[in-house]
């Protein structure tokens, strides 16, 4: 237990259990290991690229706020509360291999991505899903860097922010969740996607790219309401029905 504030400029700490900390916490360029992290205050950030957790539980709130914050995920995050990236050209990565976002039983993660240059993204080469607790909302990009990168939604991608939208263009995409668009705002999905869960379009457009197929779309499962629009940039293969 910590009540003083603590900043990691640079090395590495790792937690063994628990820390509960009621003061503030800040990466700026240090590195937090393994354990479960609670925080009255949350973590704070700064634009330093070498900002990590490592294989972390987090009882709290990633802070990425000011302009450039980074946050980079090796092994995993289990978020119990939320990350904010409401910060310009915010970005929380994750950095190669199989990782999963979620919370644990009973608790859920909200990504909310304040502004269009806001990322989540996957380095690497790498795959992650989002589970089942995962909300991700308001406006920005879910992205990869570099090539060979993957996300996979369990959980709700909520294009929400009016005159916003929410670009999703990893190498590979595959929603087995919920794509919803509503309040004029705006969903775009690039790249090589596929849409095996539900797509509800309650206000706003739908921006589909690249070569896709019908079932990709998977119409069954497709809601629209009467201030909605789906257009096609790419190249539709409509054999079959429609």
């Amino acid at each position: 237990y910590s009540s003083d504030s603590l900043v990691f400029s640079g090395g590495s700490v790792e937690t063994l259990e628990t820390a509960n900390i009621s003061a503030s916490l800040s990466l700026s360029g240090g590195t937090l290991i393994g354990g479960v992290i609670t925080t009255s205050n949350g973590i704070e950030t700064n634009s330093s690229g070498s900002n990590t957790l490592q294989g972390v539980t987090l009882n709290g709130t990633a802070h990425l706020t000011g302009g450039s914050d980074r946050l980079r995920v090796y092994n995993s995050l289990t978020l119990n509360g939320t990350a904010d990236l409401s910060g310009s050209s915010s970005i929380l990565e994750f950095d190669g291999g199989i990782q999963t976002l979620g919370a644990d039983a009973g608790q859920s993660t909200t990504i909310d991505i304040g502004t269009t240059t806001s990322t989540v993204r996957v380095l690497n080469g790498g795959q992650l899903t989002l589970e089942d607790t995962v909300t991700v909302e308001g406006r920005g990009m879910l992205r990869g860097y570099g090539s060979g990168n993957t996300i996979t939604s369990d959980g709700l991608i909520h294009a929400n922010e009016s005159s916003g939208y929410i670009l999703i263009d990893p190498d590979n995409f595959t929603n087995t969740g919920t794509l919803r668009v509503s309040n004029g705002s705006a969903l775009s999905l690039a790249g090589n996607w596929d849409n095996q869960g539900t797509i509800e379009l309650n206000e706003g457009p739908l921006n589909l790219y690249d070569d896709f197929t019908t079932a990709n779309i998977n119409q069954s499962t497709f809601t629209r309401g009467s201030s909605t629009e789906v257009r096609l940039w790419g190249n539709l293969d409509n054999t079959g029905e429609v």
